[in-house]
């Protein structure tokens, strides 16, 4: 029995390959299908359904005006039809995906569709796209992941700086570059990710974080001038602090032992400079936040909760001493 599917997707999903791929496996069978594509999408000229891994297909272009199903049963006249494909739904008219349901309820012709269900403000894509979810027998997700590994189901579009965009028009063609697909939690934070940032800071934009001991320039996250991955901490005096984005001092706190030495620099830190002070056995990490990794020689410094920085000194001092 024919029937009308929606297979929906975020952006850079893999969603152009997959209707390519249905496509050619219609006509490896001998079958004859009808592949219908939206003006407005005009990235790789009208009339294409083109995938970023290098596969192509011609594909009938129609305007809001055009009838699908009209044009459907004039081909399927001609010779008969196996199949109606059509892709960038949430392009299409409310109209137009009513005249899909009639493909099939009419034609008997199943009706593959594709498109975006969200745009990047967390509603759904378009009027044509609420019709589909109403109107599909079968709605099916094109998984794809979030930079931290989840499941991305929403999409953010950002400006050439980093910066998140939070209005403006929804239907935007092109431009893949500035937009990221990302899970619900970091499409609330407006997280686009280390890949999109690294993009933005090679380009010369975002905010720099700069170590202050080895001069190391890195992309910072968030714009936080004082964080970035693998240098989020700071030097205050013979203290080293770590925060989110360092892979040696997140959540921890360091002390030198015999003073600080020349090459260490008051402010942001990196962890390259934190591993080779900790290998010349100049640092001692005095406490953690993680239950499951307690500070090494706790119990010499347990009673220096209030203590003096002086006091602090002489406790790691003399800790070095009995290790050594």
């Amino acid at each position: 029995m024919a029937k009308l599917y929606f297979n929906y997707s975020v952006m850079n999903a893999g969603k152009s390959a997959h209707l390519l791929l249905v496509r050619h496996n219609y006509i490896e069978n001998g079958d004859k299908v009808l592949l219908f594509t939206s003006v407005k999408d005009d990235r790789s000229g009208i009339g294409k359904v083109a995938s970023r891994i290098g596969i192509s297909a011609d594909a009938i272009a129609v305007s809001p005006e055009d009838d699908i199903f009209d044009i459907a049963q004039k081909l399927n006249a001609e010779s008969p039809v196996t199949a109606v494909l059509v892709d960038e739904v949430q392009f299409m008219t409310p109209e137009q995906v009513y005249q899909m349901s009639e493909i099939v309820d009419t034609l008997e012709l199943p009706c593959l569709t594709w498109g975006l269900k969200n745009n990047f403000q967390g509603q759904l894509f378009s009027p044509a796209v609420e019709n589909m979810l109403a109107l599909a027998d079968e709605i099916n997700l094109i998984k794809t992941v979030c930079h931290c590994g989840k499941r991305a189901t929403m999409i953010l579009k950002y400006n050439p700086d980093g910066s998140i965009v939070q209005g403006g028009e929804v239907v935007e063609t092109g431009g893949e570059s500035r937009y990221v697909s990302v899970c619900r939690k970091h499409w609330k934070e407006g997280n686009i990710g280390p890949r999109a940032r690294q993009a933005v800071f090679e380009a010369g934009y975002g905010t720099k974080v700069v170590c202050q001991s080895c001069e190391t320039v890195f992309p910072s996250i968030f714009g936080d001038p004082e964080q970035a991955n693998d240098c989020a901490a700071k030097l205050e005096g013979d203290k080293i602090s770590g925060f989110f984005g360092s892979t040696v001092a997140d959540a921890c706190e360091f002390h030198f032992a015999r003073g600080v030495p020349e090459e260490a620099k008051q402010g942001v830190i990196c962890d390259a400079c934190i591993r080779g002070h900790l290998q010349e056995g100049r640092l001692l990490r005095t406490s953690s936040w993680f239950d499951n990794d307690p500070p090494r020689n706790a119990a010499p410094l347990a009673a220096l909760s209030v203590a003096t920085n002086d006091d602090i000194r002489e406790a790691i001092a003399k800790s070095m001493e009995e290790q050594e």
